[in-house]
């Protein structure tokens, strides 16, 4: 499954991650690289979090 990021960025080095069609789960890094990792371990978790309390998804 993908999902749409954005990134940001105010000094073009650190990086945060905001996950639109997931409200609430963000990440970020101090590489484009690393923040791109941490975003796919933020979604996992996120999903798994939402397995867990038995949510049905969005929408």
């Amino acid at each position: 499954m993908r999902f749409p990021v954005v990134l940001h960025t105010d000094d073009g080095v650190r990086f945060g991650v905001t996950v639109p069609d997931l409200p609430g789960c963000f990440s970020a890094g101090d590489t484009f690289d690393a923040a791109l990792d941490s975003a796919v371990e933020a979604i996992d978790l996120h999903l798994e979090g939402l397995t867990d309390d038995g949510a049905d998804g969005y929408g």
